[in-house]
């Protein structure tokens, strides 16, 4: 039953301590695994943009895929221009949210991280899981995209990332803010010989409208 309502209504806020395990391992196994260190000025050579540049915040539930996502809540895509001389491969995206007053002030702040997993789906015919953001070659320029998983089942889509973060946190002492939102990548080069090379992370800060 858990697993049913989970699949039905799903607020990332609320699973912050699972998916904080998750972006440990990430950052000290599947990067670490590679025997190179991350790399700042190679984060140059990945371009990060927004679309849109000030997302909509929507007060009501909203439904991504098979799940609803709780209120309030917002929606944007993240475009990767990679202009390295390598492939690059992303393995996951997190962020932080805090809510910004008329002052500027922050109020609060919640670390909430962006899973493939959101795009699970399955018919009659098929199952398919999404565990990563891809890999881009050399010259890419396109939105974060997610492809299933090798145990899929033939024939799964290749899905153009909408990022949705729901549940977002509220402030009832203060009439008017909007939300200061830094998405973060996490990412890898590929070497010519198809290895995992250097890492490197890469940020984008924005605010809803």
């Amino acid at each position: 039953m858990k697993q049913d309502h989970q699949q039905k209504e799903f607020s990332m806020i609320n699973q912050r301590y699972f998916r904080s395990l998750l972006f440990l391992t990430l950052a000290f196994g599947v990067f670490g695994s590679s025997g190179c260190g991350k790399n700042e000025d190679r984060s140059k050579e990945v371009e990060l943009s927004l679309e849109p540049e000030t997302p909509q915040v929507y007060p009501f539930k909203g439904k991504k895929g098979e799940n609803e996502v709780a209120a309030p809540w917002v929606r944007f895509q993240i475009k990767l221009h990679n202009i390295s001389d390598e492939s690059v491969f992303i393995q996951a995206v997190s962020s932080d949210i805090s809510i910004a007053g008329a002052d500027g002030t922050l109020y609060s702040l919640n670390d909430v991280d962006l899973l493939p997993s959101t795009n699970n789906y399955s018919t009659d015919t098929l199952t398919c899981t999404y565990d990563d953001y891809g890999t881009y070659t050399a010259g890419s320029d396109t939105y974060l995209k997610t492809s299933a998983n090798l145990s899929s089942t033939a024939g799964c889509s290749t899905i153009t990332e909408q990022f949705y973060l729901g549940g977002l946190p509220k402030n009832d002492s203060i009439t008017s803010y909007r939300y200061k939102i830094t998405a973060t990548v996490y990412g890898t080069f590929i070497t010519s010989a198809g290895e995992f090379g250097e890492r490197f992370i890469k940020s984008l800060t924005f605010y809803t409208q």
